[in-house]
């Protein structure tokens, strides 16, 4: 892509494991592009998220990642793997609020970030491909994707609010142990005196 106008500030621990972060730092001097990569380390979410144009997670594994939720409350459109519950978190019915790639696959994974800060293929016109070694108007299309980016992301911020708020959390709770409690009361009156003899047994233990 012969892409030189960009900066990647990467977030995390540099002190849990040292020689990965140390590694990172020497790949990127390998790349020769050291000048465009700032390994952070720990940052606030709520200062550092608005400085960026895009938010990546390339993680290779993944449980519920909250960052990506994150992302979407500070309005970025997001870049991530495959993994765990990402698709669900950057989805919903219609859209994705920017672009998913699959894990250990970096050149999908670059195109993927190039696709969202130029707002192209499914996300706008034209597609990413025509801006292969092009990288005066790849710039040009990044700058002039600034609105487009922005009503994304905002979507996006949409989107997990709607999903993800605290009331929808207390509440999908409360019924997972209203469900608990039904489930116990149909189990003990089925068994008479089962949870008493457990509770016997138990202090006689």
């Amino acid at each position: 892509w012969k892409l030189r106008e960009f900066r990647l500030i990467i977030y995390g621990s540099t002190t849990k494991d040292p020689d990965y972060a140390e590694e990172c730092r020497v790949l990127a001097k390998l790349c020769g592009i050291e000048k465009n990569v700032e390994i952070a380390g720990f940052g606030q979410a709520n200062l550092v998220l608005p400085r960026g144009w895009v938010f990546l997670n390339s993680s290779k594994t993944e449980g519920m990642p909250l960052a990506l939720g994150e992302a979407g409350l500070a309005g970025l459109p997001v870049v991530c793997t495959d993994v765990g519950g990402s698709y669900e978190v950057v989805s919903d019915s219609e859209m994705i609020f920017g672009a998913i790639a699959p894990p250990r696959d970096p050149d999908e994974l670059a195109r993927s970030v190039l696709k969202v800060l130029a707002m192209t293929d499914e996300l706008g016109d034209g597609r990413i491909s025509s801006y292969a070694d092009k990288p005066t108007a790849l710039i040009e299309r990044i700058y002039k994707s600034s609105s487009e980016r922005r009503k994304l992301g905002m979507k996006y911020r949409a989107n997990v609010m709607a999903r993800f708020s605290i009331d929808r959390y207390i509440r999908e709770h409360e019924q997972v142990i209203t469900w608990a409690s039904v489930r116990c009361y149909e189990r003990r009156s089925s068994q008479p005196g089962i949870f008493n003899k457990r509770v016997r047994r138990q202090r006689e233990i």
